[in-house]
């Protein structure tokens, strides 16, 4: 009897969850004293897409159910909510640095890329760019010139260890792994090809995974 309201509070309860954790971002500095490592992660822009531009929330269809965190093709709502949660970040980053004398080190960066080309099981190469280029976006207070253009997450504490902490990290090879939902285990390297955008010779991903 209650099915046809469960989309409902399941998608008002996500969006308080987002809100929630931008608003704690911003506070917590006032409740903790010494120095602190804070860990979020916000699921948005990803879908489902729960936000308008002005962070209105969005009526969810069938297609875009709060449970459906693999919908990526509808382009003008996965825009909308980009646009909000892009407004949410940037407020919380003023918030974060403004009138401090010791700025924090910020870390912005997604998981993966979205997915709004199609080909995720076919090895399409324009997803493998789309998908395996996130965004990634830092805040090194006092330290300049030690990021290169090739550098993938795998590097990023190593280098603020040795760089803040005096530590002395070998930096590991900075390569990128596709695999999907069917070979989930299955890693094939993309490296080369993601960084030239080249994926002609791969092939198909069923021969290459096995």
């Amino acid at each position: 009897m209650l099915r046809p309201f469960d989309g409902m509070y399941s998608s008002d309860k996500a969006r308080d969850r987002i809100l929630c954790t931008f608003s704690q971002l911003a506070s917590i500095r006032e409740n903790v004293d010494g120095p602190m490592f804070v860990f979020a992660h916000i699921v948005s822009p990803h879908p489902p897409y729960l936000f308008g531009p002005n962070g209105e929330p969005v009526k969810l269809t069938a297609e875009n159910e709060v449970t459906g965190l693999d919908t990526w093709q509808d382009r003008k709502d996965y825009l909308n909510q980009l646009l909000f949660i892009n407004k949410m970040v940037m407020d919380l980053v003023r918030k974060l640095t403004f009138g401090r004398e010791n700025s924090p080190i910020i870390i912005i960066q997604a998981d993966h890329g979205s997915a709004s080309t199609p080909g995720m099981e076919e090895y399409n190469p324009d997803l493998i760019q789309e998908r395996m280029r996130p965004f990634m976006a830092y805040k090194f207070p006092g330290k300049r010139n030690f990021l290169y253009d090739t550098i993938t997450p795998v590097n990023i504490f190593r280098l603020i260890f040795n760089n803040y902490f005096n530590a002395n990290y070998e930096l590991l090879e900075d390569r990128y792994y596709f695999s999907n939902y069917t070979y989930a285990f299955k890693f094939i390297d993309v490296t080369e090809s993601v960084n030239t955008f080249d994926m002609g010779s791969l092939g198909d991903f069923s021969k290459a995974a096995e």
